[in-house]
């Protein structure tokens, strides 16, 4: 009987043991988990000042950008209103030389015509050849 008390006395002093060094490792593991956070929280609190500033950096370079964008919109829109404004001039002129020429008699309308249609895709060699 005192073999068996023996024994079940070493046993629990074991699992105690066990029992102890898992609540160290368990304890050890916190605190390194809790070590790596608070690493991580004190790099982030080094870190905020600089994304801040690289934030506010990007929103002044991005506003910057929207302003050339803006402005080259508008130089494109001045420019197309001005081709416009271009090609409208160059079809009265080719409209009133057409009209002096009939009128002179140096056209007619039939010619002009039979001219016209040369130069578009009805009378322009097919694709395929």
């Amino acid at each position: 009987m005192e073999y068996k008390q023996r024994v079940r006395r070493h046993i629990k002093a074991a699992r105690r043991a066990e029992l102890n060094f898992m609540m160290h490792l368990v304890a050890a593991n916190d605190l390194v988990n809790f070590l790596k956070w608070d690493v991580c929280r004190v790099a982030a609190s080094k870190e905020e000042p600089v994304a801040a500033a690289v934030k506010g950096e990007r929103m002044e370079m991005a506003a910057k950008y929207g302003e050339v964008l803006e402005s080259v919109k508008e130089k494109f829109k001045r420019k197309e209103a001005e081709i416009t404004v271009e090609i409208h001039l160059q079809e009265r002129i080719a409209n009133l030389q057409l009209l002096e020429d009939l009128s002179a008699g140096k056209n007619t309308i039939s010619r002009e015509m039979r001219g016209s249609l040369r130069n578009t895709r009805l009378w322009s060699r097919p694709w395929w050849t």
